[in-house]
């Protein structure tokens, strides 16, 4: 248990945009997993951890084997009884955006409405940025769906929280600023909008 709370930290300082390092990781964490499942380890970090892995494998287009640890990870929260917790509505964004990458729109945008309306029980500065992040995914699955007035109105929120809370040069903003011009590039509306994405040179 100690080598998996050690991992999960150490791999817990990276961002996401860092993606490149994990091969430096993924090696080490996916012992660890081995090990929570193998000792039936149940903790915090053994949670975390199963979900930093199905991320990654997420980004690898290992949807199956992700879905998988993820959900694993959301009964291991439950058992502690962490039933409204910044871990567990990662997890569910987690899931729900796994469920969109795949093309299966219904159950992702029921994943996101369950995790903003869990959110009211979140507290603190994290709250709103959680917030955005759910308003930014539901946007990019109404962009794809082709729903663009539920798309624009949940990325604009998105940006604007991500704004206000992290300042205009936040690399989430630029995240925000690309999605609404993907959806802007789709609706021909560049004439008379300026590209959003440029402010950041993307």
């Amino acid at each position: 248990e100690q080598a998996v709370r050690v991992v999960n930290r150490t791999v817990a300082s990276l961002y996401f945009a860092e993606w490149h390092r994990y091969h430096h990781y993924i090696a080490h964490a996916q012992v660890c997993v081995a090990l929570i499942q193998d000792e039936a380890i149940v903790s915090e970090d053994a949670a975390q951890l199963l979900s930093w892995v199905a991320g990654y494998l997420h980004e690898q287009g290992q949807y199956t084997e992700a879905e998988a640890l993820v959900t694993q990870s959301l009964t291991m929260l439950s058992k502690i009884d962490v039933l409204v917790h910044q871990n567990v509505l990662e997890n569910i964004n987690q899931l729900a955006t796994i469920h969109l990458d795949r093309g299966q729109f219904e159950e992702a945008e029921k994943l996101y409405r369950r995790a903003l309306a869990s959110l009211q029980h979140v507290h603190g500065q994290i709250k709103p940025l959680l917030q955005a992040t759910l308003y930014n995914n539901l946007g990019e699955l109404y962009t794809a769906t082709e729903k663009n007035d539920d798309a624009e109105n949940f990325l604009t929120q998105a940006l604007h929280i991500r704004e206000r809370m992290l300042g205009s040069d936040h690399e989430l903003v630029a995240v925000s600023l690309y999605c609404l011009a993907e959806l802007y590039s789709k609706q021909g509306k560049y004439s008379d909008r300026q590209r959003p994405e440029k402010k950041f040179g993307l």
